[in-house]
């Protein structure tokens, strides 16, 4: 598992943030690689070689600038099947939404919307955050899954919750 992260804070202004919120101390993670730096400088060719094939990547940039560089590294480490989630694709600042966007339609990687699911808002603004999930997926036709359970099965698993 790799963590790239500056941990140096916002590289700009976000929202109602000021450059520099969130700078926090690196963390000691067993089984994690820590990747200290900003995306531009840090997603090197090298790393990526040293990762490979990304199953999941948990994409928590905020600012579009990082997200699109992000995704670019990305993009020849994705295949049929890796997921992309999203922290704040919809908020007040839809940054990564935007920059998502336009990196699916430039690069043409297809992608098959999984889920969505609210937080609290990131930047300290009024609007509540969704984070969103995603599956890439090959040439082949995107099919609804059936359902997992029963109908009646789901109700009475949902009532226990």
């Amino acid at each position: 598992m790799f963590a790239c992260d500056s941990f140096e804070g916002l590289a700009e202004d976000y929202e109602h943030l000021k450059a520099g919120t969130f700078r926090t101390a690196v963390p000691k993670l067993t089984g994690v690689r820590i990747v200290k730096g900003y995306f531009d400088g840090s997603l090197t060719p090298e790393l990526a070689k040293e990762v490979g094939t990304v199953s999941l990547a948990h994409l928590d940039a905020d600012l579009y600038s990082s997200t699109v560089t992000a995704l670019k590294w990305l993009t020849p480490l994705l295949q049929p099947g890796s997921l992309l989630l999203f922290d704040e694709l919809l908020g007040e600042d839809p940054a990564e939404a935007r920059a998502l966007t336009e990196w699916a339609a430039e690069t043409g990687t297809r992608l098959a919307f999984l889920g969505l699911f609210g937080r609290h808002p990131s930047g300290h603004g009024d609007t509540t955050d969704r984070r969103g999930l995603f599956q890439v997926v090959g040439e082949e036709k995107v099919r609804n899954p059936p359902p997992l359970f029963p109908v009646r099965l789901r109700r009475k698993l949902a009532s226990k919750w």
